[in-house]
């Protein structure tokens, strides 16, 4: 029994010993990122009617947690909306989270 562990113990070292040796991988080149150039979306023109769904004229208070450059884009999607039916927004940014819990 010892000498099949011997056997096996030395077996093992010699693999390991013969895999530490081995060749290494060449290395290889590094793959460029090219971009491709993107047009820039243009906008169509909206040909079709808001259903304003009794809205219009109205006024529409908000408070939420944009500010800043998310405030703008939050209101530039709004903007058709408010546009078409003639709704007035009040939105109001605020990170605290009490007055937003309520």
């Amino acid at each position: 029994m010892k000498r099949w562990s011997l056997l096996l113990a030395l077996v093992l070292v010699a693999s390991m010993v013969l895999a530490a040796c081995g060749p290494t991988e060449a290395p290889t080149e590094e793959a460029t990122v090219t971009t491709a150039p993107t047009e820039k979306a243009t906008e169509a023109p909206v040909t079709e009617e808001f259903d304003c769904m009794g809205a219009e004229g109205s006024t529409v208070s908000m408070i939420g947690v944009w500010s800043g450059d998310e405030e703008a884009k939050f209101k530039g999607i709004l903007e058709p909306f408010l546009s078409a039916c003639n709704v007035t927004l009040n939105y109001e940014g605020t990170r605290d989270q009490a007055v937003l819990a309520t």
